[in-house]
C-alpha cells in the first residue's frame, strides 16, 4: 500500500509538472493513473479515467497570473523590472486608454477579428492590461493544461509593435545589415559553421544549428533578453561588450583572412607594425560603439518621426559634440584612407603571391594582412585614423621589400 501511495504522489507530481511546463506528451496518462490510485487509496469508488481534454481552437488568452506558478523567475523580471508591464498605464497617463489604435500593443490579446478571451473580449479586464507573456508567446489556455508547448519566436515579427513613426525600431532594423546577416553569410565563399554564433540569432543564443538549418538573421532577441533585465533595455551584455563580442577579428594570424576587426582597430592592436600608441574612438567616449552608431531622436511629427538608432549607422549628428566640422572631417578622412587602400590593392594585385617563397612570401602576406585589417574594419579610418594610416604605411614598406 505504501508503495502505491508513493507512486500516486509521484504520478501527481509528474502530472503537475507536465501541466506547467508542457514537456510530457503523456500528461493525461500520468494524470489518470494518479487520479485512479489516489481514489483507491482514499477508499473512494474507482471511476472511469478522465477523458482527454480538447484543445481550445482558437486558443484563449488567460493572463500572466497563470504563468507565475511555473515561471516565477521570468514573471517577476517582466512584472517588476521592465517597461512592458507599464504599457497600459502609459496610455492612461496620456489619456489614450480607449484608443483602438493603441490598445492592440498595450494590452493582451486585443483583436476585434476573433473571440479569444483577449482584452477586448474580457470587458477591459485588469488581468490583461500591459504587455505580458502571451503578447510574445501567444494565447496560453492550451499550454497551462499541458496540451501544447508554448511557442518561442525568434523572428522580429514578435516585436512588430515597435514600428511606425512613434517607435520605428523594427522598421529601422530592416534597413540594417543585421537584418541581412544570414543572406550575406550564405552567399559568402568563406562561410563556415563557426560564423553562425554571430551571424544567426539561433547561434547567438546558443542553439545548435548549421549553415543549412539556421534561419534567423540578427533579430531583436539576439541582443535583447526578453526574460532578464540586468543591463539597459534588457541587453544581454553591456552595450559595448555586446558590440565587440561579434565585431572582433578574434585570433589574428598572418596568412589567414581578417574579418571585422573593429574592436582591434579601435584599440590599436592586432595589426603588424602599426603605431601602438594610437587611440581611436574607444577613448573619451563613455559608451563606446553606441555613442556614434545608436543615434536617437524623439517623435516630433509624421514628417519628423522618431529615430531609435536601430539602423546602427553612424549619424554625423553624433560627431558634432566633439567635432564642430564633423561631416567634413569624416569625408576627408574616408577619402584619404580609401585612396591609400586603392593604391595598396593595386600593388598587391600586381604581384602573384603564389609564386613567392621565403622572406618575399612573408613580406607579401604581411602587406596583405594589413590591407585586409584596414579594409575590413570598413570605417575607412573613422574608427582610428592614425592606426589605419600607420598600418597602410607598413604594408607599403613590406611590398617594397618584395619588389626589390
Amino acid at each position: 500500500m505504501k508503495s502505491r501511495v508513493v507512486l500516486a504522489i509521484l504520478a501527481l507530481l509528474l502530472a503537475a509538472g507536465s501541466a506547467g511546463c508542457a514537456l510530457s506528451p503523456n500528461i493525461n496518462v500520468a494524470y489518470n493513473v494518479a487520479y485512479l490510485w489516489t481514489r483507491e487509496f482514499m477508499g473512494f469508488p474507482v471511476e472511469p479515467p478522465l477523458e482527454k481534454p480538447k484543445l481550445d481552437n482558437p486558443a484563449r488568452y488567460i493572463g500572466d497570473g497563470k504563468c507565475v506558478f511555473c515561471h516565477a523567475a521570468n514573471y517577476y523580471v517582466i512584472e517588476l523590472t521592465t517597461k512592458h508591464v507599464l504599457a497600459f498605464e502609459l496610455l492612461v497617463e496620456r489619456k489614450e486608454s480607449k484608443n483602438k489604435e493603441c490598445l492592440p500593443c498595450h494590452t493582451v490579446g486585443y483583436d476585434k477579428k476573433r473571440e479569444n478571451n483577449g482584452f477586448d473580449d474580457s470587458h477591459d479586464s485588469r488581468e490583461l492590461q500591459g504587455v505580458q507573456c502571451e503578447n510574445c508567446h501567444g494565447p496560453g489556455s492550451n499550454h497551462v493544461r499541458g496540451l501544447k508547448r508554448v511557442k518561442i519566436y525568434l523572428s522580429e515579427e514578435t516585436c512588430k509593435c515597435h514600428t511606425g513613426s512613434h517607435h520605428p525600431t523594427v522598421d529601422e532594423w530592416r534597413s540594417s545589415k543585421h537584418a541581412n546577416s544570414m543572406n550575406d553569410l550564405k552567399q559568402s565563399s568563406q562561410a563556415a559553421p563557426e560564423c553562425l554564433k554571430c551571424m544567426s540569432t539561433e547561434g547567438v543564443i546558443g542553439r545548435k544549428v548549421n549553415l543549412k538549418n539556421a534561419v534567423y538573421a540578427i533579430t531583436c532577441v539576439a541582443c535583447h533578453n526578453p526574460h532578464k533585465n540586468v543591463n539597459s533595455v534588457q541587453l544581454r551584455m553591456t552595450p559595448q561588450d555586446l558590440c565587440i563580442s561579434c565585431h572582433t577579428a578574434g585570433e589574428l594570424k598572418v596568412g589567414q583572412p581578417v574579418h571585422h576587426p573593429q574592436k582591434e582597430m579601435m584599440a590599436a592592436t592586432g595589426g603588424l607594425g602599426g603605431v601602438v600608441s594610437a587611440r581611436g574612438h574607444n577613448t573619451g567616449i563613455r559608451q563606446g560603439c553606441v555613442e556614434c552608431h545608436y543615434y536617437t531622436r524623439p517623435f516630433k511629427s509624421e514628417s519628423e518621426p522618431a529615430i531609435t538608432g536601430h539602423d546602427f549607422k553612424a549619424h554625423v549628428e553624433t560627431c558634432s559634440s566633439c567635432h564642430p566640422n564633423g561631416n567634413d572631417l569624416k569625408v576627408s578622412t574616408q577619402a584619404a584612407i580609401k585612396s591609400a587602400l586603392d593604391r595598396l590593392k593595386s600593388q598587391l594585385d600586381a604581384i602573384d603571391g603564389t609564386k613567392l617563397e621565403g622572406a618575399q612570401k612573408r613580406f607579401y602576406d604581411e602587406a596583405k594582412f594589413n590591407y585586409e585589417f584596414v579594409a575590413n574594419d570598413r570605417s575607412l579610418g573613422v574608427h582610428n585614423k592614425v592606426y589605419a594610416e600607420s598600418l597602410i604605411k607598413v604594408a607599403q614598406e613590406r611590398l617594397g621589400q618584395v619588389q626589390k
